[in-house]
């Protein structure tokens, strides 16, 4: 009985600890900057919607003497939260320029996932804003989500693709790369001042059952066991000294049951 005792305190506490261990991060703020989002990483990243957003990197290099651009450089102008169509970050002043012999490049990355048992990710779309002047400038942004690519860019050419977009077949979870560059060429200038990342949703077709559902299915399986396990025993213990008793009898006055019946 003690050991059921301790198993039902053990479900009881975890009851509580799981959806405290799971609960979900913080809104992501609609201001700041990519290093804000950086250092919400230790806390699990931040919710827009019903998707997380998570595990933020940054990786910024420059040549030819262009200037570096940093995490703080890349400037929160809101989120984008039009569920289920749209649901995602823009930023603005970034100041990402090349001039003649120069290049800029950042790499940003992150994970985005839908809540359990929430929605799925079932498309992606990616809108530049900068500029290329001729002759040779050109600005660009290669996103990579999991196997699937998107590509928007300005050329010195005056070919430009503003905007790009892909759709697949619904993602739990699935891990975004962004790649700026920026280049001057030989006689030209590459420019991207801002962009912006969403994400469609659609309802996952099957939920998952929630923690605690499952833990209140197994506490009435051991309830149910020890109930059953207890009234074995108490069925048992009334039978016992009915017949230990007539035993004693036999043995207290030297005879069996056959002997006392026939004399």
């Amino acid at each position: 009985m003690v050991r059921v005792r301790v198993l039902l305190t053990f479900l009881f506490i975890s009851a509580w600890a799981i959806p405290l261990a799971n609960a979900a991060p913080a809104t992501c703020p609609s201001s700041g900057t990519y290093a804000t989002l950086m250092g919400l990483n230790t806390a699990g990243g931040c919710t827009i919607d019903n998707l997380r957003f998570s595990n933020f990197t940054f990786v910024s290099t420059a040549t030819g003497g262009a200037t570096l651009v940093t995490p703080s450089d890349l400037a929160i102008s809101g989120v984008v939260d039009s569920a289920p169509s749209a649901v995602g970050f823009g930023f603005a002043g970034i100041p990402m320029v090349a001039l003649l012999g120069q290049t800029s490049d950042v790499t940003l990355g992150y994970t985005v996932a839908a809540a359990s048992g929430g929605p799925i990710v079932t498309s992606a779309a990616l809108t530049e804003a900068g500029q290329a002047i001729p002759d040779t400038g050109f600005a660009s942004i290669d996103e990579t989500l999991d196997s699937f690519a998107l590509q928007t860019f300005f050329s010195s050419t005056l070919l430009q693709k503003p905007s790009d977009s892909v759709s697949f077949s619904g993602l739990a979870s699935a891990s975004a790369s962004d790649h700026l560059h920026a280049t001057g060429g030989i006689v030209g200038r590459g420019e991207i001042t801002g962009f912006s990342n969403t994400f469609d949703e659609a309802e996952a077709p099957v939920p998952e059952p929630a923690s605690v559902s499952l833990l209140a299915c197994g506490l009435a399986v051991v309830v149910g066991g020890a109930l059953r396990a207890r009234r074995l025993r108490l069925s048992t213990g009334r039978m016992s000294p009915l017949s230990s008793g007539s035993l004693y009898q036999g043995k207290r006055w030297g005879q069996t049951p056959n002997s006392s019946r026939t004399s």
